[in-house]
């Protein structure tokens, strides 16, 4: 079971720690990130799983947009030089956490690249997939 996850600069998510349950419910206002959670995690998941094709992630329920749409747009000073989105994840018996960069061209087809994943194994339990 996931008991927590990080996203850090994924679409309208700057940065935010969510400690999970077994039944998680994301009530809020329209285009208050709800859905941009659930995305994050389908990327994290994608990531996990080395499905970040432009098809794995529509598979997934991922709406699809050019990186610079993807990527945080309220980040401003100093911290707009920040190019990837990161995803930690805590479960049971292990952890996770990579970073994403797109492929140069800033098209809807580019390409995520997982820049540097890390797996920490004690016991690892498959990771989900959505």
């Amino acid at each position: 079971m996931i008991e927590k996850i990080r996203i850090q600069n994924y679409k309208s998510v700057v940065d935010l720690t969510l400690e999970l349950g077994k039944t998680n419910v994301f009530i809020g206002e329209n285009g208050c990130g709800k859905t941009n959670i659930l995305e994050a995690m389908a990327m994290l998941s994608g990531a996990k799983n080395d499905r970040l094709m432009v098809q794995d992630l529509v598979n997934m329920g991922v709406r699809v947009a050019k990186p610079s749409l993807t990527k945080s747009a309220f980040l401003s000073g100093p911290k707009r030089i920040k190019k990837a989105i990161e995803f930690e994840v805590e479960m049971d018996f292990s952890s996770f956490k990579t970073s994403l960069i797109s492929k140069k061209n800033d098209t809807i087809h580019s390409e995520w690249i997982d820049q540097k994943k890390i797996d920490f194994k004690e016991g690892f339990v498959d990771f989900f997939v959505l």
